[in-house]
């Protein structure tokens, strides 16, 4: 399937590909061009290497590895290959990815979850742990908030760590209201994140992500996260200052890792002093 997949798209884009080029070229965008095609194809290969796997696993599997190491093809490049990570399950690869990253910083007071639920999650195992969601719990421990359209109800530099785990893919990205008026639910949230979290507090993220399927089966799904979303418009890098600026983000995160489980992306980000 992977095998014709790859044909019908070369065939499909053998004619359009020199006019894309040609236009892309003369706005100066052909380099990324390239880069998004190349990436593509490794994403087709690794797909067809997947679909070989299923065929016969045990005969197959030195074999694809040492193809996959012959191309450069790393196996965290969006791949939803149970292989990837071996026998672990999303949840259980939550606990090893944050103990790889921030080990040291493990520990402290308070963690807020948000889209909770509800049992909210403590990932970086905080003495005390709230959540948010659009219900709230009687025992006070889940606020009840539309993360949506509304704040974060808590107040400014509060918690060590927050997290948003199977949440993000459900953010708008852009909402126009009746009154005309354009707003960016998902740059409003990350800035709220950056809010209550205190300097160098730690946001952890998972989503299904582009290229997974999973990211857009779920006709829920309005908002698809790649490998470059929360590096390039969240946090400081070559450019000196978060992409998202032009859309009204105010906040400023470090990017600290990436890594995927299956169909998931984990993203661990922490937030600079402004």
């Amino acid at each position: 399937m992977a095998g014709s997949l790859w044909t019908t798209l070369e065939v499909e884009n053998a004619e359009k590909r020199p006019k894309i080029e040609r236009k892309l070229a003369s706005q100066g965008k052909c380099l990324v061009f390239k880069q998004v095609k190349r990436k593509f194809r490794r994403f087709l290969l690794n797909q067809l290497l997947y679909e070989l796997h299923q065929e016969s696993p045990s005969v197959l599997t030195p074999a694809i590895a040492n193809i996959r190491l012959a191309l450069g093809i790393p196996e965290s490049l969006g791949n939803p290959l149970p292989q990837s990570v071996g026998s672990y399950h999303h949840d259980d690869f939550t606990s090893v990815f944050v103990q790889r990253y921030c080990s040291a910083s493990l520990g402290q007071d308070k963690t807020l979850d948000l889209g909770c639920g509800t049992s909210p999650a403590n990932p970086f195992l905080a003495k005390e742990t709230l959540g948010c969601d659009l219900r709230g719990s009687e025992d006070g421990l889940i606020t009840a908030v539309d993360l949506f359209n509304d704040p974060i109800p808590f107040a400014s530099e509060s918690f060590d760590y927050a997290s948003a785990f199977d949440f993000i893919e459900h953010l708008p990205r852009v909402y126009n209201s009746t009154s005309g008026r354009t707003r960016f639910p998902f740059i409003e949230f990350m800035d709220e994140v950056e809010r209550i979290l205190k300097p160098g507090g730690f946001f952890l993220a998972r989503t299904p992500a582009v290229f997974s399927k999973q990211a857009f089966q779920d006709p829920t799904h309005v908002n698809f996260i790649t490998e470059d979303t929360f590096p390039f418009y969240f946090c400081t890098g070559d450019a000196g200052k978060p992409w998202a600026r032009m859309y009204g983000f105010k906040g400023k995160f470090e990017f600290i890792a990436q890594e995927w489980c299956h169909c998931w992306l984990f993203t661990l980000i922490r937030k600079q002093d402004r």
